[in-house]
C-alpha cells in the first residue's frame, strides 16, 4: 500500500499504517521532502520510498532525492522513486537505496523487456 504524508493528516497516515500492519500488508510512504520524511520516520514506517520528481513541476531532481535519501534511517528499507530512464542514473545511487520503483520510462517504452535489460534488472 503506498501512502503519502503530503495528502493526509500524520495522525490520519499512522492510523493507515497500522491497519496495513493488521492486514499483513507492506506500506511504503513516498516522501518528498524533510517534513514528509520527519512524518514517515514517527508512523514508523520501514519502506520509505523517495520521490524523485518536485511535486508541483513534476521536474526530475536526483541530486535533491539523494540528500534526502541520506537522511533515511539505515534500519529502514530506502527505495528511489521517479524520473529513471538510464542504468547510470541509478549506479549513482547505489549506496543509498535498497530498490527503485520505475514507471514512466516503463510505460513510454516501445519494448519494456529491453529496457528493464537495459536498466540493469535482469
Amino acid at each position: 500500500v503506498l501512502f503519502m504524508p503530503s495528502l493526509v493528516e500524520q495522525k490520519t497516515l499512522g492510523e493507515l499504517m497500522s491497519q496495513a500492519r493488521i492486514l499483513n500488508m507492506a506500506a511504503v510512504v513516498l516522501v518528498h521532502d524533510e517534513a514528509e520524511l520527519e512524518a514517515a520516520i514517527r508512523c514508523r514506517a520501514r519502506i520509505i520510498a523517495v520521490g524523485g520528481r518536485v511535486p508541483r513541476t513534476l521536474e526530475v531532481d536526483h541530486r535533491r532525492m539523494r540528500q534526502l535519501l541520506r537522511k533515511v534511517p539505515s534500519d529502514r528499507i530506502r527505495l528511489a522513486v521517479g524520473g529513471f530512464n538510464h542504468k547510470d542514473q541509478l549506479s549513482e545511487l547505489r549506496y543509498e537505496i535498497d530498490g527503485v520503483m520505475v514507471g514512466t520510462a516503463l510505460m513510454k517504452s516501445a519494448q519494456p523487456n529491453q529496457f528493464i535489460r537495459h536498466m540493469g534488472f535482469s
